[in-house]
Protein backbone atom coordinates (compact mmCIF):
# COMPACT_ATOMS: atom_id res chain seq x y z
CA UNK A 1 0.00 0.00 0.00
CA UNK A 2 0.87 3.08 -0.73
CA UNK A 3 -0.58 6.46 1.54
CA UNK A 4 0.49 10.11 0.46
CA UNK A 5 -1.21 13.83 0.99
CA UNK A 6 -1.63 15.31 -2.61
CA UNK A 7 -3.44 18.82 -1.15
CA UNK A 8 -3.76 20.48 2.53
CA UNK A 9 -6.94 18.48 2.55
CA UNK A 10 -6.22 15.87 0.13
CA UNK A 11 -5.07 12.54 0.67
CA UNK A 12 -4.91 8.94 -1.35
CA UNK A 13 -4.03 5.18 -0.53
CA UNK A 14 -3.71 3.06 -3.13
CA UNK A 15 -3.15 -0.68 -2.39
CA UNK A 16 -2.74 -4.26 -3.96
CA UNK A 17 -2.23 -7.66 -2.69
CA UNK A 18 -1.61 -11.12 -4.60
CA UNK A 19 -2.84 -14.57 -3.60
CA UNK A 20 -2.90 -18.42 -4.50
CA UNK A 21 -4.90 -21.08 -3.04
CA UNK A 22 -3.09 -24.33 -3.79
CA UNK A 23 -3.75 -28.10 -3.43
CA UNK A 24 -7.21 -27.27 -2.24
CA UNK A 25 -9.66 -30.32 -1.33
CA UNK A 26 -12.88 -30.69 0.82
CA UNK A 27 -14.82 -33.50 1.74
CA UNK A 28 -17.33 -31.27 2.49
CA UNK A 29 -20.76 -32.47 1.30
CA UNK A 30 -24.55 -31.63 1.54
CA UNK A 31 -27.96 -33.56 1.11
CA UNK A 32 -30.08 -31.36 -0.34
CA UNK A 33 -34.28 -32.36 0.63
CA UNK A 34 -35.50 -33.28 -3.55
CA UNK A 35 -32.05 -32.45 -5.00
CA UNK A 36 -29.73 -35.16 -3.57
CA UNK A 37 -26.09 -35.14 -2.42
CA UNK A 38 -24.09 -32.18 -3.33
CA UNK A 39 -20.51 -32.01 -3.29
CA UNK A 40 -17.93 -28.75 -4.08
CA UNK A 41 -16.57 -28.19 -7.59
CA UNK A 42 -13.75 -26.41 -8.96
CA UNK A 43 -10.60 -28.05 -6.88
CA UNK A 44 -7.78 -26.83 -8.85
CA UNK A 45 -5.42 -24.31 -7.76
CA UNK A 46 -6.57 -20.11 -7.94
CA UNK A 47 -5.15 -17.29 -8.48
CA UNK A 48 -6.64 -13.63 -7.15
CA UNK A 49 -5.66 -10.19 -7.13
CA UNK A 50 -7.00 -7.77 -4.45
CA UNK A 51 -6.90 -4.04 -5.27
CA UNK A 52 -8.02 -0.69 -4.27
CA UNK A 53 -8.00 3.26 -4.07
CA UNK A 54 -9.47 5.45 -1.08
CA UNK A 55 -9.49 9.30 -1.54
CA UNK A 56 -10.10 11.55 1.37
CA UNK A 57 -11.01 14.87 1.88
CA UNK A 58 -10.64 16.48 5.59
CA UNK A 59 -12.88 18.39 6.40
CA UNK A 60 -11.78 19.63 10.14
CA UNK A 61 -9.03 18.74 12.32
CA UNK A 62 -10.61 15.33 13.45
CA UNK A 63 -13.21 14.59 10.74
CA UNK A 64 -12.34 13.00 6.96
CA UNK A 65 -14.64 11.85 4.50
CA UNK A 66 -13.40 9.20 2.26
CA UNK A 67 -14.77 7.62 -1.05
CA UNK A 68 -13.13 3.97 -1.90
CA UNK A 69 -12.90 1.58 -4.73
CA UNK A 70 -11.71 -1.56 -4.13
CA UNK A 71 -12.02 -4.87 -6.54
CA UNK A 72 -10.74 -8.52 -6.50
CA UNK A 73 -10.16 -10.23 -10.10
CA UNK A 74 -8.69 -13.67 -10.57
CA UNK A 75 -8.67 -17.66 -12.09
CA UNK A 76 -11.23 -19.89 -12.45
CA UNK A 77 -14.72 -19.34 -10.31
CA UNK A 78 -13.30 -15.64 -9.03
CA UNK A 79 -13.84 -13.95 -12.09
CA UNK A 80 -13.98 -9.94 -11.19
CA UNK A 81 -15.95 -8.06 -8.99
CA UNK A 82 -15.87 -4.34 -7.70
CA UNK A 83 -17.39 -2.35 -4.92
CA UNK A 84 -17.45 1.68 -3.83
CA UNK A 85 -18.09 3.07 -0.85
CA UNK A 86 -17.55 5.98 1.31
CA UNK A 87 -16.27 6.50 4.69
CA UNK A 88 -16.05 8.81 7.66
CA UNK A 89 -13.25 8.98 9.64
CA UNK A 90 -12.77 10.55 13.30
CA UNK A 91 -9.56 11.45 15.09
CA UNK A 92 -9.66 11.91 19.01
Amino acid sequence: SWTTSLADKIDTTIWANAAWGFNRSSNLTANVAGFGEVQPSGQDDIKWLEYGVRLGYRLTEAVTIDANVNGVSGTGSSDTRLHAGVGLRYRY
